[in-house]
């Protein structure tokens, strides 16, 4: 058997007539969630329990709802309905009442008014904003829009900028502990970033829940590094909002805060004050060189001129005093060069040698004056120039 496949519109309508059919009353009650008025006067909102959530609208001119917050407890009565565009079932409102504080809010502001006393919050603590950040990191997801927004406003704004992406997730029960392990690991880096932004870029309550984590809340609080939130819309406030030190939009805003100062502000700085010193430099040559026009006179000129000759006569004085001290200093070394000459001459062990002297020496030892020489000793008579040996007979030598 051949089946020829349906469209999607087909299907779509088929479920939609049926599931109308079925359900065209319900009683339901829940908690309030991404409650919001479109410009169009239509509700739209989220009701949700711990485990399921159904999407409702509440048309315009239908019901005169009472003032609902996320967060609520509502009963609410209607029919069920089907969108064919986006394929998702809704509940059109027809009664709503309000019931009391749902328990995922209730536990929001308990935990926001317990860190709010704790000190998390405060303006004073918040760290400022570096202007010349040299390292950022990121930690968002590493798809999705959010990151490339992140990034190319970077680029555009402060190219000289160092990018650090710790990638997390951002949503689900197991979010929180890799927001808190990224925040602590940027802070281990070997180039530890100036500047962190933590984004995410909206969603609903659910999806935000992680970022109203105790945990994620000390982690910001404890950072030593400054921290731009960019988690939810202006609307959608989260816990770790209130405790970073800045809080944005949206994610091409956070990379906005990140980069108070722009790469063409600097260029336009740089030239401004260069113009000025330029500027500055000119007019303080030009007031000294009127003061000294105006200063100086003929007289002040002749002074000069006669400083100039009393300080050129002292100078030749102590040069002929220089020269002079040399000279005695040069005659007082001659005068001991010559006496060191009369000295060493005086001193010669050859002078008697030049007196007709002469050196007698008797078996190798020298013949002292008291000494006799006795027939047939054998001498040796050193003379000057010459040495002569022989032998004594009769009182001559032979």
């Amino acid at each position: 058997m051949n089946l020829e496949p349906q469209s999607v519109s087909t299907l779509t309508n088929e479920i939609k007539e049926i599931l109308e059919s079925q359900f065209l009353f319900v009683f339901v009650k829940g908690e309030v969630s991404n409650y919001k008025i479109h410009s169009s006067g239509h509700t739209y909102f989220t009701l949700k329990d711990a485990t399921a959530a159904v999407n409702c609208i509440i048309w315009k001119n239908t019901l005169r709802a009472p003032k609902i917050n996320d967060g609520d407890v509502v009963t609410i009565q209607g029919r069920l309905s089907l969108y064919p565009s986006s394929g998702g079932y809704r509940i059109v409102c027809s009664n709503i009442e309000k019931f009391g504080v749902g328990d995922f809010y209730r536990e929001f502001l308990l935990r926001k008014q317990r860190l709010f006393e704790q000190g998390y919050f405060d303006e004073e603590i918040k760290k400022p904003i570096p202007f010349y950040p040299k390292v950022i990191g990121i930690i968002t997801s590493e798809t999705g829009a959010v990151l490339q927004d992140i990034i190319v406003t970077l680029q555009r704004r402060y190219p000289l900028v160092t990018v650090i992406l710790r990638p997390s997730l951002v949503q689900g029960t197991t979010a929180v502990a890799e927001i808190v392990s990224a925040i602590l690991d940027l802070q281990k880096y070997s180039k530890t970033p100036d500047l962190i932004i933590l984004a995410r870029g909206g969603g609903s309550i659910e999806d935000l829940w992680c970022f109203n984590a105790e945990s994620v809340a000390n982690a910001i609080y404890n950072c030593p590094i400054p921290i731009i939130s960019a988690i939810g819309h202006e609307t959608d406030t989260t816990i770790a909002d209130l405790v970073a030190d800045k809080r944005a939009n949206t994610p091409t805003a956070a990379a906005e805060l990140a980069t108070p100062i722009t790469l063409a502000s600097i260029s336009d700085n740089l030239y401004f004050l260069e113009e000025r010193m330029f500027d500055t430099v000119e007019e303080k040559v030009e007031s000294i060189r009127s003061i000294i026009e105006n200063s100086v006179s003929s007289s002040l000129l002749s002074l000069l001129r006669s400083n100039c000759t009393q300080v050129q006569l002292e100078l030749n004085s102590k040069e002929n005093s220089i020269l002079n001290f040399v000279k005695n200093k040069e005659q007082k070394i001659l005068h001991k060069i010559v006496n060191i000459e009369s000295t060493l001459k005086v001193s010669d062990p050859n002078l008697p040698f030049h007196r007709g002297f002469a050196i007698i020496r008797r078996n190798n030892k020298i013949v002292e004056i008291n000494e006799k020489l006795l027939i047939d000793d054998e001498i040796e008579i050193e003379r000057l120039h010459f040495t002569d040996k022989g032998n004594i007979t009769n009182g001559k030598k032979q």
